[in-house]
């Protein structure tokens, strides 16, 4: 008995489908030691004091603190060290390790948006599609190969969307608190996100001008800020120290050392001078040559090949984007917007723009359109076509090219973003050549000179 030609078809879309998803995830785990190349200093710190807390619960000062300062006047969050914590205790302090968190982490995120579709689209969604376009994002391939905090705001960003997917659906007191909670989370996660949340909060609980459109009840405005002040309370322990806020002061585009720099002593600037340095600042992150051919210039980044966003998802954004025009006001344009109020933090800085990191906000939001964008073609035109042209546009635009340049050409040249040379010359010598990182060199102690955190001096 003959099998007929559509379900060849369809069997064999599920199966490549399903082949590529398994390689891109396994891609996530491979070689994470060598490619970035080196531990970035950053990653070194946060991982010695997750290790000071693994060992005794005390930071690497043997102080208890929620925030454990790391390099300049960066902070690593507590979620951040309780899971590291955790982690170290059952897989190990290797970078390959910690690394893994993060590669683990992101992936908590990309399955968050996948339900979100699946949620915002009644529980019909292509999860070969999906999975496809999620993981062979670029940007977030590469954010989730480097351990730090901002991969686990992502996630936990990632958690709210769909939180409020089945809000839209069902709303209730519950999932506004839930959306509350990892909302704050995320804000009190990474920096940037403190600025972006409450404006996206705004956009995705606004009234709903259609009559049948969800709305926000009194007790689900309560729990929502419950939900809120809970996730942010560990905030409190450093709301009144100056130098946990210095590094986002110095930064904002109204910092004194930013307005001497744009506005010479001769001159002086006004108050509606600020709004545009932001949207100028803003329109350089839609820059093509950022988004699509060459990403963030900072190679701890993006790997400098082939820009943040690959083909599949720029088709899917740009079809669920014609779609919510033709058809104004739509839903699904809140999303769009979301992407837009995404790269609002980094806008909002004026240092190496445009900036990928602290623009990840967007990210979220844009990979959940390119796959609902995605959806509505294969739901519109013929299925399998579709299906077929996206899995062939995720192979040919990311997972052949792209790849091979990441795990080529990007070791060699990331090296020095990621002080393989430093690292290099201590395994060698035992000499750090930064004193002043101090932290960095104390994971290296810790963890390949087997170290106690008791009795080792962070000076040393």
């Amino acid at each position: 008995m003959s099998i007929p030609s559509k379900l060849k078809s369809h069997f064999t879309l599920i199966s490549l489908s399903v082949v590529l998803i398994i390689s891109l995830i396994a891609l996530r785990g491979f070689r994470l030691d060598q490619a970035p190349q080196g531990f970035y200093l950053d990653e070194a710190a946060i991982a010695a004091q997750s290790m000071c807390i693994a060992e005794s619960g005390h930071t690497a000062d043997q102080t208890f603190r929620l925030f454990a300062p790391v390099l300049g006047s960066g902070y690593a969050t507590p979620l951040t060290l309780g899971l590291s914590a955790a982690w170290v205790k059952l897989y190990g302090h290797r970078i390959e390790n910690f690394r893994a968190l993060a590669a683990f982490v992101g992936l908590i995120g990309l399955f968050a948006l996948a339900w979100a579709a699946q949620l915002w689209r009644g529980g019909s969604l292509s999860w070969p599609m999906a999975g496809a376009i999620l993981l062979t994002s670029p940007w977030m391939f590469h954010l989730s190969r480097i351990y730090w905090d901002p991969i686990f705001a992502f996630a936990l960003w990632c958690i709210t969307l769909a939180l409020w997917a089945a809000w839209r659906r069902h709303p209730n007191w519950k999932s506004a608190g839930a959306i509350g909670l990892f909302a704050a989370l995320s804000m009190l996660t990474y920096p940037p996100f403190r600025i972006g949340v409450p404006l996206s909060i705004l956009v995705m609980l606004w009234p709903s001008p259609r009559a049948d459109g969800p709305r926000l009840s009194g007790p689900s405005l309560i729990a929502l800020i419950l939900g809120g002040c809970i996730g942010l309370l560990p905030l409190l322990t450093v709301i009144h120290d100056p130098h946990f806020w210095s590094r986002s002061d110095f930064l904002a585009i109204w910092s004194s050392h930013h307005l001497a720099q744009t506005f010479p002593a001769q001159s002086h600037w006004q108050f509606w001078d600020l709004p545009l340095i932001f949207l100028e600042n803003l329109t350089r992150h839609f820059d093509p040559r950022f988004l699509i051919f060459r990403g963030d210039e900072n190679l701890r980044h993006s790997s400098g090949f082939g820009g943040l966003l690959q083909p599949a998802e720029l088709l899917g954004i740009a079809a669920l984007a014609a779609y919510s025009l033709r058809q104004w006001p739509r839903p699904e344009g809140r999303i769009l917007f979301l992407s837009v109020i995404g790269f609002a933090p980094a806008a909002l800085t004026w240092e190496a723009l445009p900036h990928a990191l602290r623009g990840l906000m967007a990210a979220p939001a844009l990979l959940w359109a390119a796959v609902l964008g995605a959806e509505l073609m294969m739901e519109k035109w013929r299925p399998y076509r579709i299906g077929a042209l996206i899995l062939s546009l995720a192979i040919a635009g990311f997972f052949v090219p792209y790849i091979r340049d990441y795990f080529g050409r990007y070791p060699h040249d990331s090296q020095l973003w990621y002080e393989a040379d430093t690292i290099a010359h201590w395994r060698k010598t035992r000499e750090w050549l930064k004193p002043e990182e101090g932290l960095a060199h104390l994971y290296f102690r810790l963890s390949e000179d087997g170290e106690s955190c008791r009795s080792a001096r962070l000076n040393d």
